[in-house]
């Protein structure tokens, strides 16, 4: 078998988008400035590892559930690590 490694990607928070990270950085795609089209991104992530991009803390950008209270480092990561 392979051995392929997981990598998790920590984002969020205040202006900071998951689609950011995803779409210009090191995700499978770039979006083109004309946002109508997108390309394959040559230094995706994805051709060495599997990725997850995980929104923290809870209630940011996109993501929804019941606990959007998150004061400090802490509480992201009992989150976090309940995900996983």
């Amino acid at each position: 078998t392979q051995n392929i490694p997981l990598i998790v990607r920590l984002t969020g928070g205040p202006g900071c988008y998951l689609a950011l990270a995803s779409l210009t950085e090191n995700g499978l795609c770039k979006v083109w400035l004309d946002g109508e089209s997108t390309e394959i991104n040559p230094h995706n992530w994805t051709k060495t590892a599997h990725m997850i991009w995980l929104y923290q803390p809870a209630g940011v950008g996109f993501s929804n559930g019941a606990k959007e209270d998150d004061k400090n480092e802490e509480m992201v990561r009992e989150d976090a690590y309940y995900f996983l």
